[in-house]
């Protein structure tokens, strides 16, 4: 289903599915073992995640049409309780790049994954609320804080700005 109309002269109108993408539903809710086809109704898209997250935590309205007509995922969360049969830490192996890897990204700009970290991190708002649905709806009123102005000199000039940023964000939590 499109998303919304499309725009004058938009050459693409979202009406037809595309190409195939498996997915891997990982989760202690699914059974072991499970495999799930779609029997029959909307096939499954990207947007069955939007839909899923929506009805398993009773979030806000459909977003758009499109994750308003997906299926959830729901059948395949289909333990009462979860299950973990792994081990209950796994410990991250340390990464640390080697001096040619880190003087060579020192010199690269921003790519638009790090420039829009940068600007999540601008529009954190100062004090959190105490729940999801009280902090989305401030974050809606809120009007969208552009990046700062200043041009990061280094990829470790943006880290230190987004770490700056969460650490006051959760500091004031």
């Amino acid at each position: 289903m499109p998303p919304e109309p499309p725009l004058p002269g938009q050459a693409f109108a979202f009406d037809r599915y595309g190409v195939r993408v498996p997915v891997v539903v990982v989760s202690p809710y699914v059974a072991p073992g499970t495999i799930f086809h779609q029997a029959s109704g909307a096939p499954y898209d990207h947007t069955s995640i939007i839909a899923t997250m929506r009805k398993r935590f009773s979030l806000s309205s459909p977003l758009t049409a499109r994750d308003s007509a997906a299926p959830d995922l729901d059948g395949l969360l289909s333990l009462m309780k979860p299950t973990n049969l792994g081990p209950l830490r796994v410990n991250a192996l340390p990464y640390a790049p080697s001096p040619t890897t880190a003087a060579v990204a020192r010199t690269k700009p921003l790519n638009s994954m790090q420039k829009a970290l940068v600007g999540l991190a601008a529009n954190l708002p100062p004090a959190p609320g105490s729940d999801l649905q009280n902090q989305l709806a401030k974050l809606k009123a809120l009007p969208p804080q552009p990046a700062p102005a200043v041009a990061f000199s280094s990829v470790h000039d943006a880290r230190d700005y987004v770490k700056r940023q969460a650490g006051n964000y959760f500091q004031s939590h």
